[in-house]
């Protein structure tokens, strides 16, 4: 994947029409991707491709939307185009600079390309935009994830911010198909528990209780994935000393099959979720 040497920015994908789509919340606060492939008359050249919602090898622009942590990283109203333009950050251009667009070289170990950040009505960073060559949607969503991002890690560093990414907005230039990749606030819940059953409480359960529910709180995915290693981890600790308690006592130890599953559909997901990112890791 490579970018243009010197790309257009802002660039803003042309939609033929508005969608009125009807999307469910996840199970969970969650982030799920969100395909949308238009359809063209036959006489229209666009036509002629073969759709696809993977995408094809072309021209992507890729919109990271930023956000402050805490504050709009999740959403109930699953506004498409107002979500484009919620973007904000605690970074601010100087005032009065009459700056409306911050182009970024950005390099890594191999390769170089340019970001354009665009800047909000208060004068914060609100969106980061690159044009790029890649082979899919994903494809194009990680490539300027590992481009943008440690520049982003290096200003929450230099200016002591918080920084955090909301959503990202992929458009595929030569169909117009878009991907939208956003935080939704999950469904609502019946109280299944009796809240007055008496339940004992232990040390080992509070830990590992405490840190599913900080999983399930975290707008931040790498602190997501922290907090469900450790319940993951505490219980592979707790079925240790099970069995050696069950080997003590004569008993048969209890089996467990911790394998991810081979197919994808017996995977409980969201119906949303890309399922390239899970191929590499099925069976494992």
């Amino acid at each position: 994947m490579r970018p243009l040497p010197r790309p257009a920015y802002p660039h803003t994908p042309a939609v033929p029409k508005r969608l009125h789509l009807t999307v469910d919340r996840p199970e969970v606060n969650d982030r799920f991707s969100l395909i949308v492939v238009p359809q063209y008359l036959p006489h229209d050249p666009r036509s002629q491709i073969t759709l696809d919602p993977q995408g094809h090898r072309g021209f992507y622009c890729v919109t990271l939307i930023l956000a402050v942590p805490g504050s709009k990283t999740f959403h109930s109203d699953m506004n498409f185009e107002q979500l484009v333009s919620t973007g904000d950050s605690l970074l601010q251009v100087p005032q009065g600079s009459g700056i409306t667009h911050l182009r970024v070289k950005v390099y890594n170990e191999a390769e170089s390309a340019e970001v354009s950040f665009s800047i909000n009505v208060e004068g914060h960073l609100a969106t980061a935009i690159m044009r790029v060559i890649a082979d899919n949607f994903l494809n194009a969503e990680r490539y300027a994830h590992d481009l943008v991002l440690p520049l982003l890690s290096r200003w929450s560093f230099v200016n002591d911010v918080a920084i955090d990414i909301a959503a990202y907005h992929i458009v595929e230039e030569a169909t117009q198909a878009q991907k939208y990749r956003f935080g939704a606030i999950g469904k609502v819940r019946v109280l299944t528990e009796n809240p007055t059953e008496m339940v004992a409480s232990t040390p080992e359960n509070r830990q590992l209780l405490a840190a599913y529910r900080e999983g399930l709180n975290a707008s931040n995915v790498f602190f997501q994935v922290l907090s469900f290693f450790k319940v993951t981890e505490g219980i592979r600790h707790l079925r240790t000393i099970r069995a050696q308690k069950a080997r003590t006592n004569g008993m048969d130890v209890e089996r467990y099959d911790e394998v991810i599953p081979t197919d994808f559909a017996d995977i409980p997901h969201s119906r949303y979720i890309d399922e390239g990112v899970w191929r590499p890791y099925l069976g494992k």
